[in-house]
């Protein structure tokens, strides 16, 4: 189901950009070049809205509903949308001031992105691979250890996505990462070193420097990390693309068009306090908390990387 919104308040808002610019130029102000060019085209689209409207595709969106009751903006283009896979949510502490999983990873995306949230924790169900333009499959707090039913159906959908539809983007973050690498033919299991939390440092391969989304962090790799279990082996025949002194594969492209990483490109310095607060006492000391919280950073590189997936999937559409 779709509906047109934003329509009555495209409107009202360019006529009141003509109309502020009208005023300026007829309190006696001197007339400028810029001003007047300012007018006209304000009036321009104006006309263009009233007359021909049809020619206007941002920023009338179409909102579209899932079967899970998930909304998410999808440009006028009909594009497909990216499914985003829930599976799980965060502290309920943090998502009263910060949101989801699924709500970070959106706006990471891009507000206009057209988004299908997909709860695989609670069943599904899961689209048809025609239906998408990508897929990134978020964090969680459980273990891929435990293989919990959920787990092993979206594992099974997950492993037809990446044989079957081969030219589609797919992004895994953190638990999103090791499950797809286990999905692959990998193997996740407890890190030997124990949690890794904070805002840390990372390592990029050569292959890591010149790929398509990692790359996006060469100049300042940088990036949130919370997990207590790691790719210990990847996939067979994956890439490597970023390790750190605590995971040897912080981030893995399979193929052309599949990536995973063990940080959360989602997550904004707050989220990642916020995470240290709450894990005070369970999995952190005090002492290990006031340690971590100056280290934390924001990482406008590695946040990039969901703005370039996006991308990739529009091209791939297109």
């Amino acid at each position: 189901m779709a509906r047109r919104v934003g329509n009555g308040a495209c409107l009202a808002l360019i006529f009141l950009i003509a109309l502020r610019a009208i005023s300026t130029l007829t309190r006696g102000s001197p007339l400028k070049r810029s001003s007047y060019r300012g007018v006209v085209e304000s009036v321009a689209v104006f006309k263009t809205l009233v007359i021909a409207p049809e020619k206007l595709v941002q920023p009338l969106l179409y909102i579209r509903k899932t079967r899970q009751g998930q909304y998410g903006g999808q440009a006028m283009n009909h594009s497909k949308p990216i499914a985003i896979i829930k599976t799980g949510s965060t502290f309920p502490q943090i998502s009263a001031h910060y949101g989801d999983f699924e709500a970070w990873i959106h706006q990471g995306l891009g507000a206009a992105t057209g988004v299908m949230v997909i709860d695989a924790e609670q069943g599904g169900p899961f689209p048809a691979l025609s239906e998408l333009a990508g897929v990134v499959i978020a964090g969680s707090h459980a273990m891929v250890t435990d293989q919990a039913p959920w787990m092993r159906t979206l594992m099974r959908w997950l492993y037809t996505l990446v044989h079957e539809a081969v030219q589609m983007p797919v992004l895994g973050l953190c638990f999103g990462h090791q499950l797809l690498a286990r999905t692959l033919g990998g193997e996740v299991a407890d890190n030997p070193m124990g949690l890794e939390v904070g805002t840390v440092a990372l390592r990029l391969t050569g292959a890591g420097r010149q790929d398509a989304l990692l790359g996006a962090i060469t100049g300042h790799p940088w990036a949130q990390v919370v997990h207590r279990q790691s790719v210990l082996t990847p996939p067979p025949g994956a890439m490597v693309l970023a390790s750190n002194g605590h995971d040897a594969c912080q981030a893995f492209r399979y193929g052309d068009r599949v990536w995973g990483v063990q940080f959360h490109p989602e997550f904004s310095a707050d989220v990642m306090r916020a995470y240290l607060q709450a894990l005070r006492g369970e999995g952190l000391t005090q002492q290990q908390v006031d340690s971590h919280l100056p280290e934390v950073r924001e990482c406008d590189d590695a946040r990039t990387i969901l703005n370039r997936f996006a991308l990739l999937t529009a091209a791939q559409v297109a």
